[in-house]
């Protein structure tokens, strides 16, 4: 038969054909999807010409029991490896922020990067327009110039091509453009993923305060050294050598200081690659396997199709097996309509792919680290290639298994009795066993995934984050602004915030999200000490995001406005002290001032925060430009008004950023909740295709046996006694294979780190899986044999 045909033949089956090409289009579109996203993250290198010796230094505090595990930096540490280091052949620093453009009419927050020159030397960056930034920027002394995004030079500079020279003003400085990144630069995440730079600026210009630049105590997360290594020398001679240096300066320094004492910085070279891709690889394995699981299930379910066209076309077979025409010929004729659905779906597959990419790269940005480089490539219609390929093969081979060549040259003989193309008891048997223990797999994992997933969602935060507004305000002081004169402003603000109809309370403080910085603090009755997060804050705080006391009082707003040596504490802070009772009165030293605790407030939790970290609250000193609103109930804030309201206040001022709590706590969780869509929906469509391919199988079966089941009922079994043989015989082949997934599955947890959470979590996966398994067993099994017993006897002997 040759092309032509086949595709007649097929057009007069299209409900055959659009089963076939939607289901392996769209299965094979989905695995293309997380295949090229699991080759990209993990194993496609990056695109620096330098990327195997590019290394990223980190400092990890040792010594202390409650010390972070994230890379912190003090910055004078920073500068100094800068400065000093002899051990590598370059290194960069870089640290990051984001400001208002106030040269453009619309204001737009910009992100910031403030780095070295040799940042851009080491990324091999290239250049649309321009230049990077001059070497001859120092750390002590800079030239404001500025690079700007080839994003931003389109999306708020319509592509000037003479753009370079013009000046943009940032936080009061006015910087000189000096080039454009290339479209194709692709900029390591090392801080944020999804965070893209808008504008790198020279280091010297960051907006580290100037105390924080002389502190060796104060520790900050978003300070990175990005370094060459090109020599032989071992990753782990380095790193000892960088270690000893480091640490000897950093102790001269903080020397005499109870709070550090026995505690080291220790320095750790880790491969840019690691550093991008972060901790997060298992779940593009979950998601790999998802997609092969789906593919596999697909591929059941279109053989059982192809097993039940053949089956219809088995009088024309053995006429051309009568013919002359061998099995080899019966095989050709299967492979050209099975190619020819095959190349279909293979186009549908790679729009399905396509679309699927779109979605990465523009919803997924803050998930998927390496999001932005996945694309219908060269590489990925390779892949799809191969895989149609392959199917193709498989989907022809193993239904031309069910064709018995002797039998089915015998059917034109016969008079047309029997088909001479039948699929085994033990082919149908490994076909179920085999979809259960796939569809068990991905099952159990899926749900392992969303419960943990929903765990982090609803894990109670202990404050308030409905009808709560982060504001954000920020200044152009090109002539600099007296602290009179600012106190002044945010005074004005916040009384016209309470003024506004929607508005229930106003808070001169930062949302629980931010505003947290790490601190020592000592316990002066014994000198104990501890590494705490502080916050500043008014008296107005803890009511408008309800955060509950335990023992003791709040602020009163003439301690506030005097910046009373007074603090509240968290209730696991408290407990160092004897707990929430015994730690009222108590007085702890930070930074040679002594504060007295007269309050202790209940624990808050934070997003894959993991435990609880000891907390203070303190007066603020002074005022700052951020607020927390508490709305009346269903009230909303508006942009504009807020804007409206700066502007009759002072012209000056502007909003930075307002956001509601609720939506800063769905950003903290976004990962978790795109972890629930996903398992969601591949929990979903596993066991919608796990239900047509059971059917598929055990309807074919019924069907072969109902000369058999017809005898039985004709001398005097009952119809649900065959029912019940029916579903009990599909449910041992269910248990053999869900049991098998779920050894397999409990013995590489077994093999990992295991925690109660995690058996908890793989118990009630187990059982919920099992559940809805058996539940789609117990119905592929019912409805066919149902179906079945609605005829009679002497029609379901005849096989009617």
């Amino acid at each position: 038969m040759n092309m032509k045909q086949t595709f007649f033949a097929l057009q007069k089956k299209l409900g055959f054909s659009a089963s076939f090409v939607l289901t392996m289009g769209v299965t094979i579109g989905v695995f293309l999807a997380v295949a090229v996203l699991y080759y990209v993250t993990l194993l496609q290198p990056l695109s620096y010409q330098k990327q195997t010796n590019l290394f990223v230094l980190e400092s990890k505090i040792q010594g202390h029991p409650r010390a972070p595990k994230v890379s912190m930096y003090p910055y004078p540490v920073v500068t100094d490896i800068y400065k000093h280091q002899t051990h590598l052949d370059s290194v960069a620093i870089v640290t990051y922020g984001d400001d208002i453009l106030f040269s453009l009419p619309s204001k737009p927050t910009v992100n910031l990067a403030f780095a070295t020159p040799e940042y851009f030397q080491l990324l091999d960056v290239e250049y649309e327009l321009g230049t990077g930034l001059s070497s001859e920027n120092t750390l002590e002394s800079s030239t404001p110039e500025a690079v700007i995004s080839y994003q931003l030079w389109q999306d708020k500079f319509n592509s000037n091509p003479d753009i370079l020279g013009e000046k943009v003003m940032l936080d009061s400085v006015s910087y000189t453009i000096i080039g454009v990144t290339s479209e194709d630069f692709i900029e390591p995440q090392l801080y944020e993923v999804g965070l893209k730079t808008d504008v790198f600026l020279p280091w010297p210009f960051n907006s580290v305060p100037e105390r924080a630049r002389n502190s060796w105590s104060n520790f900050a997360p978003n300070l990175f050294v990005l370094s060459y290594k090109s020599n032989d020398s071992p990753v782990s001679f380095i790193e000892s050598q960088l270690t000893s240096q480091v640490n000897e300066r950093w102790k001269q320094e903080v020397i005499g200081r109870k709070s550090f004492e026995g505690m080291s910085l220790k320095m750790e070279l880790k491969p840019l690659k690691d550093v991008v891709i972060g901790d997060g690889r298992d779940i593009y394995f979950v998601m790999l396997l998802g997609g092969i699981g789906l593919l596999l299930i697909a591929s059941t379910n279109v053989l059982n199709l192809l097993i039940s066209r053949l089956s219809e076309q088995s009088r024309s077979l053995a006429i051309r097996a009568a013919l002359g025409a061998n099995k080899w010929h019966l095989v050709k004729h299967l492979y050209s309509e099975v190619f020819t659905l095959m190349f279909a779906s293979l186009v549908v597959s790679l729009l399905v792919a396509s679309l699927l990419f779109s979605v990465i790269r523009g919803e997924m940005q803050l998930v998927f680290p390496r999001a932005q480089e996945v694309s219908v490539n060269g590489f990925t219609i390779l892949i799809a290639s191969l895989t149609a390929f392959i199917l193709s093969i498989l989907l022809t081979l193993l239904p031309s298994l069910s064709i018995n060549y002797k039998k089915l040259k015998s059917v034109v003989q016969g008079s047309g009795k029997g088909s001479g193309i039948q699929v085994s008891a033990k082919a149908r048997k490994f076909a179920l066993i085999f979809e259960v223990f796939i569809a068990s797999v991905i099952s159990i994992f899926s749900i392992m995934y969303l419960w943990s997933a929903l765990a982090v969602i609803n894990a109670p935060t202990h404050f308030k984050i409905d009808d709560v507004t982060q504001v954000q305000l920020t200044y152009s002081s090109g002539d600099g602004i007296t602290e009179e004169e600012f106190t002044s402003v945010i005074e004005q603000i916040q009384g016209e915030l309470l003024s506004m109809a929607e508005v229930e309370s106003v808070s001169n403080s930062s949302s629980p999200f931010n505003g947290f910085s790490g601190r020592s603090v000592t316990k002066v009755v014994n000198d104990e000490r501890f590494t705490v997060r502080s916050k500043y804050i008014d008296d107005e705080y803890f009511t408008i995001i309800d955060q509950q006391l335990s023992a003791g009082r709040t602020f009163s707003a003439t301690e506030v406005k005097e910046g009373a040596l007074v603090a509240v504490i968290n209730e696991s802070f408290s407990e160092s002290f004897g707990g929430p009772n015994s730690a009222i009165n108590s007085l702890i030293s930070m930074r040679d001032e002594q504060y007295q605790i007269v309050g202790v407030v209940k624990d808050i939790h934070l997003p894959k925060v993991e435990g609880q970290e000891f907390r203070i609250y303190r007066p603020a000193p002074e005022k700052n430009s951020n607020f927390i609103v508490q709305l009346k109930p269903g009230m909303t804030l508006e942009p504009q008004s807020i804007l409206n309201l700066i502007d009759r206040v002072n012209p000056r001022f502007t909003l930075y950023k307002m956001t509601e709590l609720k939506s800063l706590y769905n950003q903290a969780t976004f990962f978790e909740i795109v972890t629930v869509v996903i398992s969601t929906l591949l929990l979903v469509v596993i066991l919608f295709l796990c239900a047509v391919g059971l059917y598929g199988v055990i309807s074919y079966g019924v069907n072969l046996r109902s000369v058999e089941i017809g005898t039985k009922l004709a001398i005097g079994s009952s119809r649900l006694k065959m029912k019940l043989a029916i579903v009990k015989e599909n449910s041992i082949h269910f248990a053999i294979g869900f049991l098998s997934s779920a050894l397999i599955i409990g013995y590489l947890i077994w093999k990992q780190h295991i925690t109660e959470f995690v058996v908890s979590v793989f118990i009630s996966s187990f059982v919920v899986s099992s559940a809805a398994l058996l539940a789609v067993v117990v119905c592929a099994s019912y409805l066919p044999i149902n179906n079945l017993l609605r005829k009679n006897i002497l029609q379901i002997i005849k096989g009617e």
